[in-house]
């Protein structure tokens, strides 16, 4: 089987602070904090503590929840970070929805009462700490890119804060696009049937050619990549998130071998392409219960875009090199 494997700067492009100033009008309003080494050493931390209070004054002293000395000091080191948070949240109108870098925290929304809404920075700090997606994001996101190499990247940690949006997972949808034409549309929830869905095929590919053909179509900088996007109950179409195409973006309900042909043999016939309303992009659904895919939901050991196949061998790798090199690596497949 053909494996298609996103590259290093493929990744660094999708980063939300990367592209989000070109489609920031068709974007649900965000911020973006930037993090430094203090915030990279308190996530590598043991354990999950935070602030009692969270003004400034009051995160120069030791009253921190569940922490041990040395852990206060990792808070404090961060204090300023919770401030801008905290800010940020209130500009925001609280509550926001967070990710890190390409993550969302979302196998870890059990612990804040099984929700993504954040109110203040605690509980920003308690769903990224607490994240298995997150730790791979930071920790393992280019492990399987094409090419990898063993020299550290400068590697962007941003906390992205964005103003929180009421979303019905079955209007979610993935648009597949190479050599900058849009070829399939994916609904991005895979693990529920969605009868209606069927009956909306035809006007939902207009509404979403349409968003692409107007605003994305030549104005990222790859030519081949996913972009998530939502459509409301008005029939507006909102950009979620740009995702690298390959491994290790899920490719929902295909499979990455299923679009060699076309990134490998079509490339110099590109110019010769029609445009996407003149031809009918294939568009794809769970088209019953038979066909939903297993929930990896507060499971995996990844992020949420991490194909599953891909990650499970990622897994075994980790598990090889800890007993070859008995490093103790916690690669637990959930």
């Amino acid at each position: 089987m053909i494996t298609i494997n996103a590259t290093e700067d493929d990744i660094l492009q999708c980063h939300y602070s990367k592209w989000i100033k070109g489609f920031s009008k068709v974007t649900p309003l965000s911020i973006v904090v930037n993090t430094d080494a203090n915030f990279t050493e308190y996530m590598a931390q043991d354990g999950i503590f935070l602030p009692v209070e969270e003004s400034e004054d009051q995160l120069q002293g030791n009253d921190l929840q569940g922490a041990s000395e040395s852990n206060s000091e990792s808070v404090h080191r961060i204090s300023h970070l919770i401030v801008q948070l905290n800010e940020a949240i209130k500009a925001l109108k609280a509550p926001v929805f967070v990710k890190l870098n390409w993550t969302a925290p979302t196998d870890a929304e059990w612990i804040n009462g099984n929700s993504l809404k954040c109110y203040n920075a605690n509980d920003i700090l308690l769903l990224l700490k607490s994240s298995d997606r997150v730790a791979f994001d930071m920790q393992h996101m280019f492990d399987m890119c094409l090419h990898h190499s063993a020299n550290d990247l400068p590697r962007p940690n941003a906390i992205i804060l964005r103003r929180w949006l009421d979303v019905n997972p079955a209007m979610e949808f993935r648009l597949f696009v190479f050599n900058k034409r849009l070829k399939r549309i994916c609904q991005r929830d895979c693990t529920t049937y969605y009868p209606f869905l069927k009956q909306s095929r035809n006007s939902l590919r207009r509404v979403l050619t349409s968003f692409f053909n107007l605003k994305l179509e030549n104005k990222f900088a790859l030519a081949s990549y996913t972009a998530d996007v939502y459509v409301t109950p008005a029939g507006r179409v909102w950009l979620l998130d740009f995702n690298p195409a390959g491994a290790p973006t899920s490719a929902l309900l295909y499979e990455w071998s299923d679009f060699a042909d076309i990134i490998y043999h079509h490339s110099s016939a590109a110019a010769e392409q029609t445009p996407a309303e003149e031809c009918e992009v294939e568009f794809s659904l769970v088209e019953n219960e038979a066909e939903v895919l297993p929930s990896s939901k507060g499971a995996a050991r990844g992020p949420i875009d991490v194909a599953a196949p891909e990650f499970s061998d990622f897994m075994r790798l980790c598990q090889l090199q800890a007993t070859s090199s008995d490093i103790d690596l916690e690669a637990d497949e959930g």
